[in-house]
């Protein structure tokens, strides 16, 4: 437990001081006597079912008549381990110069070319790098075997490859040479769009804006009802009239959006037909002329979702 918790990741919490964990609970108990003060005992402390618990009044009294100095000698060996954390989190840190990134919802990212030299010069310190990187992002480190894992797949695997590793309740995985730590997919319902100028789905909003010579034809609007609903596989667009029809995996691999966000895009439909993919396009069949009066889905997707459970 550190004396301090200043939080490196946007889901840490808040800062946390803890000045009196060098102090015994004898310590403690005696000035807040002395000073009139008066605590709440937390029921839980007697269950020693609580491993906590258990060592505490069953062990601890055992080690001190054992061992002279106990417990203070321990409590000096937590404090070396403490700094030694510190250190080789400050080892990690510059390990990570030059290899991390900052994506706008996902948070920070990692290259893994520099992720793989390390992997194949230094395998602790990729280690340590990995568990440095993956704390970043408020997630507990893995077993040593299950992280050994983690490092094969992310150092090992092609370039397209969708990597989906999972851990705790996020997922990680590779994009165009970086390693990111992402939500797991869920799914989510269609919905239908009715009269108005947004619509929020449970992970982003949509907002509808006027156009002109661009978006989803006027005219269309009224005609047939409009859905939003998630990407079942399969989907194609015509961008243009005199365009081929492209697969809609294509056009989001060409737009460079990852695996992972392509099952959360919203698609816009009329009746049965595709019509607007947001930042992707209108199919030629609903798009708005030039000069033409038309309307524009916008996407944007909430910085965090899933939310916390």
């Amino acid at each position: 437990m550190p004396l301090r918790r200043t939080g490196t990741a946007p889901d840490d919490g808040p800062r946390i001081l803890r000045p009196l964990l060098g102090l015994s609970r004898a310590t403690i108990a005696a000035i807040a006597r002395a000073r009139g003060l008066d605590w709440v005992e937390d029921e839980s402390n007697a269950d020693l079912r609580i491993k906590r618990n258990f060592i505490r009044r069953e062990i601890s009294p055992l080690l001190a008549q054992a061992f002279t100095g106990y417990p203070g000698t321990l409590l000096r060996t937590a404090s070396h381990q403490a700094e030694a954390a510190l250190l080789i989190d400050e080892l990690a840190a510059q390990d990570a110069i030059g290899a991390l990134a900052q994506d706008a919802i996902d948070g920070p990212t990692l290259d893994r070319s520099h992720l793989g030299s390390l992997a194949s010069l230094q395998p602790h310190r990729a280690r340590n790098l990995l568990r440095w990187f993956l704390r970043r992002h408020g997630l507990r480190a893995p077993s040593a075997a299950r992280l050994l894992e983690m490092l094969v797949q992310l150092t090992t695997a092609a370039d397209d490859a969708q990597v989906r590793i999972a851990h705790e309740d996020r997922e990680i995985g590779i994009h165009r040479g970086f390693v990111f730590v992402h939500a797991a997919f869920r799914a989510w319902p269609a919905f239908e769009w009715r009269d108005g100028a947004s619509i929020d789905l449970p992970h982003g909003a949509l907002a509808l804006r006027e156009t002109c010579g661009r978006g989803i034809a006027l005219q269309q609007f009224g005609d047939k009802p409009f859905t939003i609903r998630p990407r079942q596989g399969g989907e194609h667009l015509r961008l243009g009239p005199q365009r081929p029809r492209q697969s809609l995996t294509h056009l989001m691999q060409q737009r460079g959006i990852p695996h992972w966000r392509r099952d959360t895009w919203p698609l816009v439909f009329c009746g049965d037909a595709l019509a607007e993919v947001p930042a992707i396009g209108v199919d030629a069949a609903f798009a708005a002329t030039p000069g033409m009066p038309g309307r524009s889905f916008d996407w944007a997707l909430h910085s965090r979702w899933p939310p916390a459970a």
